[in-house]
C-alpha cells in the first residue's frame, strides 16, 4: 500500500452544494445549512460515490475503489456534515464518538485519545479506532477521522480500512504505512468560510 494514496486533480467543496440524491431511493432532504463555510476535501484517484444522502442534520457521501461497493470494501473514504446543534462542542462530539466505538465492537476496541489542534481557526482533531469485530457488520475495521467545529457545523472526513474479524482489536494490522496515508489524506482537509476575505476556499 503507498504511504499517501494519489490524489485526483479535481478537490471537491462540499456545504453550500447541492442536494444529494439517497441511494436507498428515499425522499432528498434538505443539505445541512452551513451557512458560507465549505469543506475542501481530496478524493483518492480511481475512487467513486458508493454511497450518498442527506437527512435531517447530516449529510453523508462514501467513498470506495471503483471496482467496490459500501456492502464490499477494502477501505473507504467518508464525509460527514452535521449541524452545528448535534453536540454543543468538538470535544463532546469526540466522546460521542468513543463511546459509539465501544458499543459498536462486539470485541473489546483499541480507542486512541483524540489529538486536538487548531485548523486554521477552526478548533480540531483527530482520533483512531480499532474494532476486531463490529457488531453491525461483522467485520475488522480501523478508522482514522478529522472533526472539524465550524460556526454552523461539525464536519467529519473518515479514512478507514475493513479486514477479516479478529477475536482481539490488537490483532488487526494498522501500519506505518495506513498511518501516513490517513495523515496525509487528512491533511488535506480544511474548512474556510466563503464570506471571510482573508481565506481562500
Amino acid at each position: 500500500m503507498k504511504h499517501i494514496l494519489a490524489p485526483l486533480l479535481l478537490a471537491v467543496l462540499v456545504g453550500c452544494a447541492g442536494r444529494a440524491l439517497n441511494s436507498d431511493g428515499s425522499p432528498v432532504g434538505p443539505p445541512v445549512d452551513t451557512g458560507s463555510e465549505a469543506l475542501h476535501f481530496v478524493v483518492p484517484e480511481g475512487s467513486r460515490i458508493g454511497f450518498q444522502a442527506n437527512r435531517p442534520g447530516i449529510q453523508i457521501m462514501e467513498y470506495v475503489p471503483e471496482n467496490q461497493s459500501v456492502e464490499h470494501w477494502t477501505d473507504m473514504l467518508t464525509v460527514l456534515i452535521m449541524a452545528r446543534d448535534t453536540a454543543p462542542d468538538i470535544d463532546a462530539f469526540f466522546q460521542r464518538m468513543t463511546n459509539t466505538f465501544h458499543s459498536g465492537c462486539a470485541v473489546e476496541p483499541i480507542v486512541e485519545a483524540p489529538t486536538r489542534f487548531l485548523d486554521g481557526h477552526y478548533q480540531a482533531g483527530i482520533q483512531t479506532a480499532i474494532c476486531g469485530k463490529s457488531k453491525q457488520f461483522g467485520t475488522g475495521t480501523v478508522v482514522v477521522y478529522k472533526m472539524i467545529q465550524g460556526a454552523h457545523g461539525f464536519y467529519q472526513v473518515q479514512r478507514a480500512w475493513n479486514f477479516p474479524p479478529v477475536a482481539r482489536s490488537l490483532d488487526i494490522p494498522l501500519t506505518k504505512a495506513m498511518r501516513d496515508s490517513a495523515a496525509g489524506r487528512l491533511a488535506l482537509v480544511h474548512l474556510c468560510d466563503r464570506q471571510n476575505p482573508g481565506q481562500q476556499c
